[in-house]
């Protein structure tokens, strides 16, 4: 995955191509960090093309794992943060990944 998005992007990737690039796997939060670590490490930046709404939807999985994480005594997979929250898998994997880029 992380080949086929080096060969498609030259300088920069945005956090939309690694939410496509994901799709429907059934990958956890580390797993987005060592991906966009890779990127990072291959000379890429990961960039944000979102108008704002990403922004929003971050604060609605923060707040779902929360919750989550209180109820389960352990960090939630996205795709229980997915039902929780009512968004797609991919919009949950798309918020995690905003949330990587932010921390930076």
């Amino acid at each position: 995955m992380v080949d086929e998005l080096l060969a498609r992007h030259s300088d920069h990737v945005s956090l939309d191509a690694v939410g496509e690039a994901l799709g429907a796997l059934a990958v956890t939060t580390d797993e987005i960090d060592e991906l966009i670590c890779a990127l990072e490490d291959a000379g890429r930046k990961v960039e944000i093309d979102d108008g704002g709404s990403g922004v929003e939807r971050l604060r609605h999985v923060l707040d779902g794992i929360r919750v989550l994480r209180a109820r389960l005594n352990r960090a939630p997979t996205p795709q229980e943060i997915a039902e929780h929250t009512g968004l797609t898998l991919f919009a949950v994997k798309h918020a995690l990944a905003l949330a990587r880029v932010m921390r930076q």
